[in-house]
């Protein structure tokens, strides 16, 4: 949406310098050519330059830019004044001779084109400045959720393989546990089959001995 924005009000500026420096140029034409139908043509095509630059700056999406409104209202303003003196420059032009016609373009319509075309050339630098400022908290912002999620992550690896670790020392634990447990289990079943096996060798040597005796 940034971005969008942002092309926009610079290309929007670029078609009103454009506009400026056509309608200059077409102030001087008319200047330099008296004839009534071409005089006529030229002022058709400033007033149509100005009615566009006005529609284009009453469309100006705002950039979120220090002091932006009063230089819009700036730029409006020089502008207005450009085409006020380039159509008054037109309307005035009979009789004058090629030096004077110089010297009121030097005079009068350049320092009003320049002034206009200089707000415009520092809104587009302001503009190009606040959206590389823009892009560059963007991508802190980006950076730093990165390296929060790695921290997260780290830390959830950390957790799991912590869990894995004492899991698997719980489960050693038990089956050595369980190891033992069988061990003496199996060694005490020796020793009951042994003790058993004794008792029974006892009673049969016990009765010989009787059957002997009683003989």
């Amino acid at each position: 949406v940034v971005a969008t924005r942002y092309n926009r009000v610079q290309e929007l500026l670029s078609t009103v310098r454009a506009q400026v420096l056509l309608s200059s140029i077409r102030a001087r034409d008319a200047l330099l050519d008296p004839d009534p139908t071409a005089m006529a043509a030229h002022r058709d095509a400033i007033e149509a330059s100005s009615t566009m630059i006005r529609n284009l700056l009453s469309d100006y999406p705002a950039m979120g830019v220090p002091d932006e409104a009063a230089r819009l209202r700036t730029l409006r303003e020089e502008v207005e004044r450009f085409h006020e003196t380039s159509l008054q420059v037109v309307s005035g032009n009979s009789g004058r001779t090629p030096q004077q016609v110089r010297d009121l373009l030097n005079s009068v319509l350049v320092p009003r084109r320049n002034a206009a075309l200089a707000i415009s050339e520092e809104t587009t630098r302001l503009n190009r400045a606040s959206f590389i400022r823009q892009q560059i908290e963007v991508n802190d912002i980006y950076r730093s959720a990165q390296a929060t999620s790695r921290q997260r992550l780290g830390i959830a690896l950390v957790i799991g393989l912590g869990v894995l670790l004492l899991t698997s020392l719980y489960a050693w634990r038990l089956e050595d546990r369980l190891r033992r447990q069988m061990l003496r289990d199996a060694k005490l079943s020796s020793e009951l089959q042994q003790t058993a096996a004794k008792v029974l060798n006892a009673q049969r040597s016990e009765e010989h001995t009787s059957e002997l005796q009683s003989h």
